[in-house]
Order: C-alpha cells, then structure tokens, then sequence
C-alpha cells in the first residue's frame, strides 16, 4: 500500500520529499541483483542519489530504523561508480571497530567494510561525550576529499537533539536521510533542516530489535 506520510510531523511539512510506507514483507520482495535486500522505497531513492550532486549525506533516525543497512547499502551502489567512505559515528553501536570510537572506513575490494582511521570517544554511552564525539567526525571529515556517507546514532532525546544540532553544523551535509515511523519524535530534528536538503523515508521496522543493525 502506497500512501502520503511524514514521519512524525504530518502536514507541517509538507515541503519535505516523502516517499510511502515500507515493511520486512515488502523487502522480501526486492531484486536481489540489485546487490542488497531493501523495500522498493528505499531503492527509488538509492538509485537517484548517485545521480545527485552532494559530497556529505547523513542519515538520522529512532534506534532499530534501518540506517546501517541503507548507508551499506548506498556504499555498495556507488562502489566503482562514484566511491564513498563511511563515517561511522554511532560509538555505541558502531558498523566500524573498535568500538566507543568515531571510525571513518571504505569498502574493501571484497565488499566489506576496513576501517581507515578512528578516533577514540572515550565510551559507549554518547550523552557524556557529545562534544568528543562531534569534534572526533569534524576531525575525520575534515580532508575527505570522496563523497561521505555520515551513519549517525538513535538518540533523539534532548541530547540527542543537541548532538545531531552540532553535527549537522559541523559536517555541513548537502543531503540529510531520515528513516522514521510514527511517534519518533524527530519533529525537532527535522526542523533544524532546510527542506531542500531532506529526503524522509518509512523506517525498516524489524520484528525484533537488532543488536547490530539500527
């Protein structure tokens, strides 16, 4: 079922690109030669954002939303076309070791993620350690001259509202993905976004939280 939604904040922006509803079933039924198993929303976008002209993208979203497996996923759709590297600054639940680390990494030539460089937060838990943890990604963005995907984490807490404020004013992205479902409370998230640079997507609900995806 196709349908009209904007993750938590319905009408009020109305400006934003929203794309409809997505679920485990209807990734079932993706193409696997497309090369990852995600819902045909997700593919839509993933085939236009080679296309686009950006340097930096963040993804945003609630814990368990999917954002590991879309910022794997574009990685791989750009590899050999317009290769990107990773910023993985989700120090609690990291895609990069080691962890309680900022890690900045690519595809290696089998396809699996190699980290480059990382710098060391200090912890798992982010809340102490907002300020480490936006300088650790402003230090590793800093000379990334390839286009960066930036993997942020699930807080959307008051701290987590500052910690993304912050890294949105240091990262600069040119393009923010935000994967949601009702009642996430990214209402104060998404307005710190202009609405040209915001692509919103229905999260990829798991029956089950994932330990190592989110």
């Amino acid at each position: 079922m196709r349908r009209v939604f904007c993750p938590s904040c319905g009408a009020d922006r109305s400006d934003l690109t929203i794309l409809p509803d997505t679920s485990f079933e209807a990734a079932s039924k993706t193409d696997s030669a497309q090369g990852a198993d995600c819902p045909e929303p997700w593919r839509e976008v993933l085939a236009l954002l080679p296309k686009r002209d950006w340097r930096r993208l963040m993804v945003i979203g609630a814990p368990d939303r999917g954002k590991a497996q879309f910022c794997l996923t574009l990685l791989r759709r750009l590899a050999g076309k317009s290769p990107a590297l990773l910023l993985d600054a989700d120090i609690g639940r990291n895609l990069l070791p080691p962890p309680a680390s900022v890690t900045l990494g690519r595809l290696d030539a089998e396809g699996s993620l190699a980290p480059l460089a990382f710098l060391f937060a200090g912890g798992v838990d982010p809340v102490p350690r907002l300020d480490a943890i936006v300088s650790a990604c402003a230090a590793l963005a800093n000379d990334v001259p390839e286009r960066l995907i930036i993997k942020t984490c699930g807080l959307v807490n008051p701290a987590g509202r500052r910690l993304k404020q912050q890294k949105l004013a240091a990262l600069q992205p040119d393009l923010v993905i935000a994967l949601a479902e009702p009642g996430d409370r990214l209402d104060p998230i998404l307005a710190m976004i202009a609405p040209e640079r915001l692509i919103c997507l229905e999260a990829l609900v798991p029956a089950a939280p994932l330990n190592a995806m989110q």
